[in-house]
């Protein structure tokens, strides 16, 4: 948050004090929370908002190259405390349906978790093939369906909470499960960070 705060001050990198101390603490950040990795994203993102310097394509990317040298940086202690640590299972038998429907219905849990916090567990288990979780996923794509058109026709009216909702699930793309394993989980704890989306659409 203080990485963030520190971004919006420098003004898309122009005063460069609060530019390259955002970079900074962006690396302690991702010291503390390797989720904190998807905020050049989010930066990205916000530099699309009407209150934001209008920058070309070119200086929203080169406003990043600090964080950039973080992640850098990061990876490279990373690599060198675990080395290249992966945890292989044989790949569940589930078709491209599968997965992508599984995403949904994690982002649609997130989003539970996020607005109304209750149940909470360490992790939730979720079925990867479609067939054992026809309803919640259908009930899931429905609700993120329903909230992105929404989001989409009140971009010209509210453009930031546009931009806000697109944040939320970018913020949450490293704990979207990838093929490989057998079962799925969600865990209330992923949504700290993403919440601060929600934070600023209310």
């Amino acid at each position: 948050f203080a990485a963030l705060w520190s971004f919006l001050k420098s003004k898309a990198g122009q005063h460069r004090t609060w530019w390259i101390a955002s970079a900074v603490l962006f690396l302690l950040s991702l010291l503390s929370k390797e989720m904190a990795i998807t905020l050049p994203l989010l930066l990205f993102v916000l530099s699309y908002r009407p209150a934001a310097p209008k920058l070309t394509l070119q200086q929203r990317i080169t406003m990043l190259i600090p964080h950039g040298f973080a992640i850098v940086i990061y990876m490279a202690m990373r690599f060198n405390a675990l080395g290249f640590v992966a945890i292989r299972a044989n790949t569940a038998n589930a078709s491209l349906l599968d997965w992508i429907s599984l995403g949904f219905l994690a982002l649609g849990n997130y989003l539970r978790l996020t607005l109304a916090p209750y149940q909470l567990i360490a992790y939730r288990m979720i079925p990867v093939r479609l067939a054992d979780r026809p309803a919640e996923s259908l009930a899931a794509l429905a609700v993120i369906a329903a909230l992105a058109y929404l989001a989409w026709s009140l971009r010209k009216r509210n453009p930031d909470l546009f931009l806000w909702s697109l944040a939320f699930p970018l913020m949450l793309l490293p704990v979207f499960n990838f093929p490989g394993i057998t079962s799925s989980f969600v865990s209330e704890r992923y949504a700290y960070i993403p919440s601060l989306a929600i934070i600023a659409i209310v």
